[in-house]
């Protein structure tokens, strides 16, 4: 359990309490957010519009008070120098860009404060 805070179309400041379900004996490597429907920050119409080339990503951010931040970003925007921190686009590329099953969504981290990273990537 945690929080997730984002900001109204007015720019309020809005958080919830939200849960993470984990993995079931059916999908052993898949955990999931409860009730996204639930919170205003996944609210589709925010949701870039991908397509051919361009993936978006759903970005968890963690800052410096703990506060997590869900952000969505296009990879076209990370792939367009001057955008993005490069340390950050370069991170989220490398794991775009791996090889892995045409089936399986893209999964992973970085932490900046202890240099963890994981990506499901080959």
């Amino acid at each position: 359990q945690g929080e997730f805070f984002w900001c109204d179309p007015k720019g309020k400041i809005v958080h919830k309490d939200s849960f993470f379900e984990p993995p079931t004996d059916v999908r052993p490597s898949e955990g999931r957010i409860a009730r996204v429907h639930e919170y205003g920050c996944f609210d589709t119409s925010l949701v870039p519009k991908g397509g051919e080339g361009n993936r978006v990503l759903l970005l968890l951010i963690q800052r410096g008070d703990g506060s997590v931040w869900p952000y969505y970003a296009e990879e076209k925007t990370l792939r367009d120098k001057g955008k993005w921190d490069p340390v950050v686009a370069e991170e989220l590329l490398a794991c775009l860009d791996a090889k892995r099953a045409v089936n399986r969504a893209v999964i992973g981290y970085r932490d900046f404060t202890n240099a963890s990273k994981y990506c499901n990537g080959k």
